[in-house]
């Protein structure tokens, strides 16, 4: 065999190695794209499971706390609460808890720790970041809420139920907030998710 013969050998094995490298490159990329494609699938139906779940909640607790404000607002009601003595400012939540079941962040933490919102669409993360700074805007409310129930026997009577509506005339509004934004998430990522 000529040298000439043995290069041009050399040259179409080599050829072809790099030619087999090359699509199982290609084969990878694809196989990793559909793996990353489906975490993210399964990344945002759970959390839209979890906004789901957080508009049910939130939308329950707005009702109960919508109870309290219309309690509080009444001066006969308010001269009441006043009158029963030892002075406690739970009798005016009718013993229901501020939140039975707190709005929950799981879903979406676990997906930001994984990394995989950086997959998601655009959009939608501008939308779920701005959710979920929502929703602890209503967690750090209801901790001021709680903190005034719980330092009530050290307070005045009238100021307490004061400071109690005031706060909670926010908690309901910041509630009411972000249900809507529960739903507009809801209805632009499942139309979107359709569409796709």
């Amino acid at each position: 065999m000529s040298s000439g013969r043995k290069l041009t050998d050399v040259l179409v094995e080599s050829a072809l190695i790099v030619f087999g490298i090359l699509l199982g490159l290609y084969f990878q990329s694809l196989a990793d794209k559909r793996e990353v494609e489906a975490k993210k699938e399964i990344a945002l139906s759970r959390v839209i499971k979890e906004i789901s779940h957080n508009k049910d909640v939130v939308a329950e607790a707005v009702q109960n706390h919508e109870l309290i404000i219309r309690r509080l607002s009444h001066s006969d009601s308010i001269q009441a609460y006043l009158s029963k003595k030892p002075f406690d400012i739970r009798r005016v939540l009718g013993a229901q808890p501020i939140y039975k079941v707190y709005p929950r962040a799981t879903s979406w933490n676990a997906a930001n720790a994984s990394g995989i919102v950086a997959e998601f669409d655009f959009t939608h993360l501008e939308l779920l970041t701005d959710n979920y700074s929502l929703q602890q805007n209503v967690i750090d409310q209801v901790s001021a809420v709680a903190d005034i129930i719980l330092n009530s026997s050290t307070q005045d009577p009238q100021a307490t139920m004061n400071g109690l509506l005031m706060n909670m005339q926010e908690l309901a509004g910041r509630e009411k907030l972000l249900v809507m934004n529960y739903e507009q998430i809801l209805r632009l990522i499942t139309t979107d998710t359709k569409n796709n």
